[in-house]
């Protein structure tokens, strides 16, 4: 590995040599703008290797744990028999149960269409002499 390092190093040290012979020569004003270029430069080429890692991760099957549902029983509740009242047998009580009842079949059984006001059913098969 070291080898391979060297022989890099090698290679690219007169290109850096070079460069940095051409930097030194530049105006201070041109310099900063060359800094600031780079600068932008590699921000933008980091922005762009983490927008990839992020596509590539969000691309990724999500594995999804299923988890078993408990089975539910339905279990009736107790029903807790009492003494009645002693208004179940008062006969006031019993008038107001029974006209419940009655005004429930009525509701019941009331016609909500009311299908004698609709409008009668038209002939539309009329043929006009000519």
């Amino acid at each position: 590995m070291k080898n391979l390092i060297n022989k890099v190093v090698v290679f690219v040290s007169p290109y850096i040599s070079k460069i940095q012979a051409y930097y030194f020569s530049l105006s201070p004003k041109l310099k900063k703008l060359l800094i600031i270029a780079g600068g932008m430069l590699g921000l933008l080429l980091a922005m762009l290797i983490i927008a990839l890692v992020v596509k590539s991760i969000s691309n990724r099957p999500v594995k999804r744990v299923v988890l078993p549902t408990p089975a539910v029983t339905a279990l009736p509740t107790p029903v807790e028999l009492t003494n009645p009242s002693k208004y179940a047998t008062d006969s006031a009580v019993l008038k107001l149960e029974e006209n419940l009842k009655d005004n429930e079949n009525k509701l019941n059984n009331l016609d909500i269409k009311e299908s004698n006001l609709y409008p009668p059913q038209l002939d539309f098969e009329i043929n006009f002499p000519l």
